[in-house]
């Protein structure tokens, strides 16, 4: 497939991409999705003078199912297929290198909101790229960085596969400040004349509030060539960074949907379908609000021929005129009309099916109060089945994301200085800073494996636990059965395994050592007496072959 880079075909790319979006519905339902999840509920209702109460359901749920899945933290680890010294040290050293980089991102709280935009909007993209100038905390600058994409600005060249890594090209769409565009635009050689001829424009699926002329529409396209990631910006008309290799051999984002659709890049968002339901809430609590204002409280009746100037302020005089005037039948107080329950019941039973239908049960929101263990385990089990899926979704897109960051660590790192092991002498390993060229990455990355996991497995507490367990059993005495046990143990569970594994071959090097032997001299003027009062007996070695 040819890949086109001139700026007129790529936004005609774009442009199908836009059409493709507006067939299926994708503007409109990422527009009243987001209202309603924010609380815009009664947007075009023309009823000024009826109550809009919000009784928004459905952000609850949005925000019991993110806490569900993102809540437990994660970290990475890099285990090689092939493992040796040189292998696991490397290993080691890029899982080092990963998280160092997911904690300067903050890469947790971003999974979160893009967990978000699933729920919400249907898909979730991270991008991901590299600042050369960004420090690192290394003896060389440049970090990798990461963003979110809303998924009308994802436009893949085959909008009807999800699979990212498989796609022909991919178009991200961004909406940027002119006067940076242009800067980037000069630092890339592009001619002033072009450089002015770049103006700002509007685009209407962005939710932009006064189509703001500061912002101008660029466009990243990135396609595959050689086995490597290639890519290219423009705008509208101008071209502001020619073609380039990016070394990656992934494509820089991670997808994922919420609910998938056949034959659709785009997935369905929690939210889409429950719109209605949630309109339907609404409004039968705004027909008991509007009915409680009406006939909710007590209504006078009044004669106003004995009481003509009422006044229904509550303290004020009432004045009666004609003769004989009857206060009490000239006025009379009609009872409130109470609220029909099967209005209540109705509106009540549409909550709960439209609560189960997202998956939140009363055990999940934390309205059922468990009178034992056992009912403690039942409903902790209840609650997580209808998540599970979700979380090994996200388990998935966590992966990917780590992967992506090795990539960049492989591509733009070149040559650092890194703590990791090291062999020294005697066979042992020592964790020192030495010189890597990440570049050496290119054949090992490919054939490494992304644990991602619940902290709680790698956490100081359990590790140091497990280290007491090692101390306090008596293992340390047996260095075979210690070393059988570090071999067959995670090594993410025992902190210093090398250590430990040194120590378990010395101790039984040692013990593998032939004792020297302590022989007696003969010595014939020494007399029985003599040897049975000396304070330390002599010990005569093989006894049985000693010659008379």
């Amino acid at each position: 497939m040819k890949i086109k880079t001139d700026a007129e075909s790529i936004w005609r790319e774009f442009n199908d991409g836009q059409n493709y979006k507006s067939d299926i519905g994708l503007y409109e339902n990422y527009e009243l999705n987001e209202a309603f999840y924010v609380g815009d509920q009664w947007r075009g209702v023309d009823a000024e003078d009826m109550p809009k109460p919000v009784v928004n359901g459905l952000r609850r749920v949005v925000g019991m199912h993110i806490a569900k899945v993102v809540t437990s933290d994660w970290v990475v680890r890099f285990t090689p297929f092939i493992s040796d010294a040189r292998n696991d040290s490397v290993a080691k050293m890029l899982s080092d290198q990963v998280e160092n980089v997911i904690e300067r991102l903050n890469l947790k709280a971003l999974m979160r909101t893009a967990q978000r935009n699933e729920c919400v909007d249907g898909d979730a993209c991270v991008y991901f790229d590299f600042d050369a100038d960004a420090p690192s905390g290394m003896n060389v600058p440049g970090m990798v960085t990461a963003s979110l994409i809303e998924n009308i600005n994802f436009y893949p060249g085959n909008q009807y596969s999800r699979d990212v890594q498989s796609q022909p090209y991919i178009i991200i769409h961004q909406r940027l400040y002119l006067g940076d565009v242009q800067d980037e635009a000069r630092e890339n050689g592009v001619p002033e004349e072009e450089v002015q001829s770049i103006k700002g424009d509007s685009d209407e699926h962005q939710l932009e509030a006064n189509s703001p002329s500061s912002l101008v529409s660029v466009l990243t396209k990135y396609w595959k060539e050689d086995g490597t990631v290639h890519a290219t910006r423009t705008t509208k008309e101008t071209v502001i960074r020619e073609p380039w290799d990016t070394q990656l051999k992934l494509y820089p984002f991670t997808w994922s949907s919420w609910e998938i659709i056949k034959s659709s890049c785009h997935g369905q968002a929690m939210l889409t379908g429950l719109i209605d339901n949630q309109i339907a809430i609404n409004k039968a609590w705004a027909g008991i609000i509007w009915q409680s204002l009406k006939t909710g409280f007590s209504q006078p009746v009044v004669n106003t021929d004995v009481i003509p100037d009422w006044d229904g302020s509550p303290g004020q005089m009432i004045k009666a005129h004609g003769p004989a005037a009857n206060v009490r039948s000239a006025i009379m107080y009609l009872e409130a009309a109470p609220v029909p329950t099967s209005v209540i019941t109705a509106m009540e039973s549409l909550m709960n099916a439209t609560r189960d239908c997202m998956g939140a049960s009363d055990a999940t929101l934390g309205n059922v109060n468990p009178d034992n263990a056992s009912a403690i385990i039942a409903l902790q089990q209840a609650d997580e089945q209808p998540l599970e899926l979700r979380k090994q979704g996200y388990r998935d897109t966590v992966e990917a994301a780590c992967r992506i960051i090795a990539d960049f660590i492989r591509a733009r790192y070149g040559k650092r200085k890194v703590l990791m092991d090291v062999s020294a002498e005697g066979g042992k390993s020592d964790r020192q800073m030495t010189d890597f060229d990440f570049s050496t990455l290119d054949d090992l990355q490919m054939t490494m494996r992304v644990d991602v996991g619940s902290s709680s497995l790698y956490s100081e507490q359990l590790q140091v636990q497990t280290l007491s367990n090692i101390f306090t059993s008596g293992l340390m005495e047996k260095p075979a059965e210690l070393a059988m046990y570090l071999e067959t143990m995670p090594e993410r569970l025992i902190p210093s395994r090398q250590k430990l594994m040194d120590y378990a071959k010395s101790m039984l090097e040692q013990m593998l050592q032939p004792k020297p032997q302590q022989t007696t001299e003969f010595n014939p003027a020494l007399t029985n007496e003599d040897i049975n009062a000396s304070p330390v007996r002599p010990r005569v070695e093989n006894t049985m072959n000693a010659q008379p």
